[in-house]
């Protein structure tokens, strides 16, 4: 555990003091979702200078596209949400000359957008009453979910960590959460990172 641990806090240190991601914190101790309502909502009315009213009403689009019933569903679940956030959203208030495109995404200014890590991200399993996930990491960018990073130690193969992923995507696992990730990620301090898109195949998997 120690040494998995070790690897974890190579990759925050990486992504919090050298990219300069914000670091959310450890969530273990929380139920989580693929979306953070305060930091959605903070950078459509702050960066995106949405009304409070527009930027619900944006969050309730995407959250709505988010919604996915068992893994058959999964890719056009996240497939819709790959659109919500490559390209603008029309958004409205009472008065129609408030009504406006926004993005949950600020693509052509990187740096106007809130790049956070997570770690320890406990969500809740699709089955009651059976134990939850936890994903080693996560990168939200403005609130959202956008890439999972199962870690090992060195002396456990990269493969058992894409296989957890796998797992997490099945019925009556976390796979919900996955409807927003565009990229999912396992390595271990061995044989680096690999990296993958939802329901890829192990054999499919490259190296970073």
């Amino acid at each position: 555990v120690e040494a998995e641990r070790n690897v974890q806090n190579k990759v925050i240190d990486l992504l919090h003091n050298v990219h300069k991601y914000r670091y959310i914190g450890n969530l273990k101790e929380q139920e989580n979702k693929n979306l953070r309502h305060e930091d959605v909502i903070a950078f459509l009315t702050e960066r995106q200078h949405c009304t409070q009213k527009q930027a619900e009403e944006a969050y309730r689009k995407l959250m709505a596209d988010t919604t996915c019933a068992d893994k058959a569903h999964l890719y056009e679940s996240n497939k819709a949400v790959y659109h919500d956030l490559r390209y603008p959203i029309q958004v409205h208030e009472e008065d129609a000359d408030l009504s406006k495109q926004t993005s949950f995404i600020d693509w052509k200014h990187p740096e106007r957008n809130d790049f956070g890590i997570a770690e320890e991200v406990t969500v809740r399993r699709n089955i009651e009453d059976v134990k939850h996930r936890r994903p080693d990491l996560v990168v939200y960018v403005n609130g959202i979910a956008l890439c999972v990073l199962e870690l090992k130690k060195d002396s456990v193969s990269v493969a058992d960590a894409i296989r957890q992923n796998l797992r997490n995507q099945e019925d009556g696992e976390i796979l919900q959460f996955f409807t927003t990730v565009q990229l999912v990620m396992a390595g271990n301090g061995s044989e680096g990172l690999h990296y993958g898109v939802i329901r890829t195949p192990e054999k499919y998997w490259l190296k970073w």
